[in-house]
This record gives structure tokens, sequence and C-alpha cells, in this order.
């Protein structure tokens, strides 16, 4: 290898070196941001379920504690502040039991209106009249 290959390929290898630490850098800004926005988030969270949890001047063991307490109440049948939602089939059920349209029979349908046997479902507003 000549003298003139010889300066190349160090050229060569000091972009390469120089790339690198562009990307080690660049690599730790992301991990940075990355981590301002989870602290940012578990911040916002947090003051959130404080503030529902009526908890505001709870250390962190008795934050712990009222979680678990409202978890638990949450768990029981008797005590459950949410049920659960319907499946999809119970909600095709009811369609069917309460409106007499099986699943089949919906052709259509988006914001405005839906469709059953091609048939539009038109709701009317009743006006008095003057």
């Amino acid at each position: 290898m000549d003298e003139k290959d010889e300066k190349r390929l160090q050229h060569i290898r000091g972009k390469i070196a120089q790339f690198k630490a562009q990307e080690k850098s660049f690599t730790a800004r992301i991990k940075e941001k990355e981590r301002k926005a989870r602290t940012r988030r578990l911040i916002q969270n947090g003051a959130l379920a404080e503030k529902y949890l009526e908890c505001e001047n709870f250390s962190p063991m008795q934050f712990e504690e009222r979680l678990k307490e409202v978890l638990e109440k949450l768990k029981t049948a008797d005590n459950a502040i949410v049920k659960t939602f319907p499946s999809a089939d119970e909600i095709m059920e009811k369609i069917e039991n309460d409106f007499g349209y099986s699943e089949d029979e919906v052709v259509q349908e988006d914001e405005s209106e839906v469709v059953y046997n091609e048939e539009p479902v038109v709701e009317w507003a009743v006006t008095e009249e003057d």
C-alpha cells in the first residue's frame, strides 16, 4: 500500500471514529429524552392518583396501603365500583332480543345511520308547530 492509500485509509478511520462518537452522543440524547418523558408521565400519573385516591399528604407506605385497599374493593363482587363490560356476543344478543335484528342483517354502519336490510333507520325529531 502506498502513502496515498495509507492517508486515505487513515482519513476513513477518522471519519468512522467521528460517526461512532456522533452515534453515541445521539443515542445518549434519545435515552435522556425518554427518561425525562417517563419521569414526567410518572409525576403526572402520581399526582392524579393522589388526587382521586384522596391521599395528597400520605407517605409512600400510606399511599401503597390506600392503593391496596382501593384495589381490593374493586376485586370484591359486593363492593365493586367498576363492572365488566358485556362481550360483543352479549351486545349482539341484546340487539337481537330488543330490536329483532341479527348480526347478519346489519348491512352498513357509519356515524350518520345504520342500515338494516337496506332500509335506513331514521330517528324523527318531534317539534311543536306554531
